[in-house]
Order: structure tokens, then sequence, then C-alpha cells
């Protein structure tokens, strides 16, 4: 019997060790999907912020010119689980309408893209884009990502621009007095909203990039430039880092060397005049069809950009 007992204690216990030993198994294996999924998660992230680097730094040095909004940079990684803001009620019933205002009209040809991680910014079909000055109308953009329309000569407006994934875009406020055939936009990614602070859904904010304006010696650089709301002392204005992956500098009264900056804490309503100086220098938000006004709306992100020369 004691023999009996032995055998099964040891039996028992060679089990118990089986038994350990398989957790411990189960339990590395555990760790090891852990680790690759965590690998994942760190590629994927490394990827996002290269991503936002990359775009943030387009906006700088490529931002509105010349009759063409050209961000060009990388988009979203893929991810289908970002949404765009809620867009923007023109009213109780929308309506599909490729004439804006009364006449006399200017031809307004857009060309709208998607920015894309590699670069290559195809052409997005199904972008909407409304604007105030015709509440109630939109135009989606075709196949090619063009869509076309007549609006008001001369009249001041700024356009809508909305698509799924992609931040919700408002153009700085614009006035044509002749027709434009590709008036390019290409849409900043969702994720790339994580770099404006104080900015989402039911919140403000204006994105500023600098460019030159034919200026020399300390004039042909961006680096200390203060922005300002003309009337609003509540707005707060953040200047970014020159640092791959922009960061605010804390403190900070005047963009670095990259010419960037933020502006947050203005409610939605009436657009807003921004002034921007640099010592010994002229600093403009004015540019032919630019009327240096930035238009606010919640859950929209505003670009703009400042023109800095002699």
């Amino acid at each position: 019997m004691q023999g009996a007992r032995r055998g099964a204690s040891s039996n028992d216990a060679k089990c118990r060790d089986d038994v350990a030993e398989a957790r411990i198994v189960d339990d590395v294996r555990r760790i090891q999907r852990s680790n690759r999924a965590k690998a994942t998660r760190l590629r994927a992230v490394s990827l996002s912020l290269a991503s936002l680097a990359s775009l943030f730094v387009s906006l700088a040095t490529g931002c509105i010119d010349g009759g063409i909004v050209t961000l060009r940079g990388a988009a979203d990684a893929g991810d289908d689980s970002a949404s765009a803001p809620p867009a923007v009620d023109a009213g109780d019933e929308q309506v599909a309408s490729d004439t804006c205002g009364a006449g006399p009209y200017v031809t307004l040809g857009i060309l709208v893209k998607g920015a894309t991680l590699d670069n290559s910014n195809p052409p997005l079909p199904g972008a909407k884009f409304t604007t105030p000055l015709c509440p109630g109308k939109y135009t989606l953009s075709d196949d090619g990502g063009r869509l076309s329309g007549h609006i008001t000569k001369g009249a001041a407006f700024y356009g809508r621009f909305e698509a799924a994934h992609y931040t919700n875009t408002l153009t700085p406020e614009l006035r044509f007095a002749v027709d434009v055939k590709d008036y390019e936009v290409l849409i900043p990614p969702t994720i790339f909203a994580a770099l404006v602070p104080d900015f989402g859904p039911g919140k403000t904010a204006i994105l500023v990039g600098t460019k030159g304006n034919g200026g020399s010696g300390e004039c042909a650089k961006y680096d200390g430039i203060a922005f300002r709301v003309v009337g609003h002392p509540e707005a707060a204005v953040t200047y970014y880092s020159t640092d791959a992956v922009p960061a605010p500098v804390d403190g900070a009264t005047a963009t670095t060397a990259s010419g960037r900056a933020a502006i947050s804490g203005l409610a939605a309503g009436e657009p807003v005049v921004l002034e921007a100086t640099k010592a010994g220098c002229t600093v403009t938000m004015k540019r032919g069809e630019f009327t240096g006004r930035a238009p606010l709306e919640a859950g929209w992100l505003t670009l703009i950009a400042a023109y800095v020369g002699d």
C-alpha cells in the first residue's frame, strides 16, 4: 500500500510538473504573440509619426500659392477606424449643383487629391465641396477627382472639403476675378489633426505655413514671425519646432525656422483677420485671390499661408 501511495504521489507530482510546464509554454507563446503585436503597433506608430512630419513640413513649404492649394504630404497608414469630424449642415436638404450665387460668373475647376503614405496622392473621387456662399448646394468630385462649377465673379467665399478618413478642411477666404482651371486641393489625413493643439469635433483651429515672397537676407527666412488674430486676444498661438516630428515650443512668441504655427481657442463664427509681423520685414496674409481672412467652423481645420519678404 505504501509503495502504491508513493507511486501515486510520484505520478501526481509528475502530472503537476507537466501541467506547470504546459502553462509556462503557453505563457511564453502568449508573451511572444504580445511582443509581435507590440512590434507591429510600434512600426505603425513610427510610420504614422513619419507621415505626420512629412505632411507638416510640406504644409510649411508648399501650402497655398499662386491660385493652387497644395498640401503635399503623407496620409493615414490605412486606419479604417479613423473618421472625419461631423460634416457641416448646409441646410435641411442639399442638392447637387454646379452654379453658386448670381451672375456674372467665373468658372472654377478643382482637382481634389487624397494624401497617401507613398506620396502618390491619387485623385480623390467622391470628395464633397460646399461653401456658405451657396447654402444647400454641393458638388462631388468625379472618378478623376475633378469637380467644376460657376461661382459669382469677385465674391468673397471659402470652400469646405470633406471625405471619409480625411481631415475636414477649409480654404482661406478667396475671391476670383478670372476663370481657374485646376485649383488643386490635397486633403490631409485625419491623423494629421493630432499635431494641432486643442482641435477636434466642436473646436476650431487654424494652421499657418510660411512662404517666401521675394525677400532677401533675414527676410528670406521663416523664423521670427509673430502671429495674432485681430480683435481676438483669447486666441492661443502655438509655434512649432524644426524637429522631424514637429512639437510645440513652450513659451515661444514667434516662429522657428520652420515657419509653422497653429491658432486655437477661437469660437466658430465669421472669418477672422490674421496679422503677422517680423522685424525689418514685410509679412502679409493677402496675395492674389487670398483675402487674408481665415474662416472658422467647429470641427474643421483652416489652412492659410503667410508670405514674408522685404
